[in-house]
């Protein structure tokens, strides 16, 4: 019994560690964004951690940094969908901007904290342009699997701008041409086994 208490303190010990993480060992493995996001956790809860301190302060500029190197590779690549990755670069800095917002001890250490809301409503459209270009493609394929492609492509046009053109009708229209359908007729049987028809009919019906 009590090596049972002693492996439940260690555990709970062990996610009480984690979850007052300052983020230094994410920064030292160079995750900045996740360092950045354990450090505002912890200075939430102690404005006055050191250690969170110091990781907040070498951690978001690299964040950053390093999102903002990303957009402009992938915006000068031929990637497809790059528009989304994108916007997700531009989202995690927002996301970012929110958090450290929402945190007196981070606003101390970050007090102007980058955002870039208008770049998403833009890359938002752009986003959905190049997804519903690419759900017409796979309409036109005229396959079933392609069909399925188009359906989660134009949701994905909802997501980003709901509304946008006629992506509604098109997963309506995708989802038909992706739908198995199956069609049940009728076996003919010759007329000595009208009995046996009527019986077998019944039971089709009644199923």
């Amino acid at each position: 019994m009590k090596r049972l208490y002693l492996v439940l303190f260690t555990l709970i010990a062990t996610i009480a560690i984690n979850s007052c993480s300052s983020g230094k060992k994410a920064y030292e493995q160079g995750n900045y964004y996740q360092a950045v996001v354990k450090a505002v956790n912890r200075l939430r809860s102690n404005p006055g951690h050191k250690k969170s301190k110091e990781t907040l302060k070498h951690s978001y500029p690299l964040a950053v940094e390093n999102a903002e190197k990303d957009i402009a590779n992938i915006l000068d690549s031929d990637a497809p969908f790059k528009y989304r990755t994108v916007l997700r670069s531009y989202e995690q800095i927002n996301a970012m901007y929110e958090e450290i917002r929402r945190s007196p001890g981070a606003l101390k250490v970050v007090p102007n904290p980058k955002n870039y809301y208008p770049e998403v409503a833009k890359h938002k459209d752009l986003a959905a342009e190049e997804s519903y270009a690419a759900g017409i493609v796979a309409l036109e394929r005229d396959t079933r699997e392609d069909a399925k492609q188009a359906v989660y492509l134009f949701r994905d046009v909802q997501s980003f701008v709901p509304g946008y053109k006629d992506a509604l009708t098109k997963i309506e229209e995708a989802m038909f041409k992706a739908t198995l359908k199956v069609v049940v007729d009728q076996i003919p049987v010759p007329t000595a086994y009208t009995l046996s028809v009527n019986f077998f009919q019944d039971k089709v019906e009644e199923h």
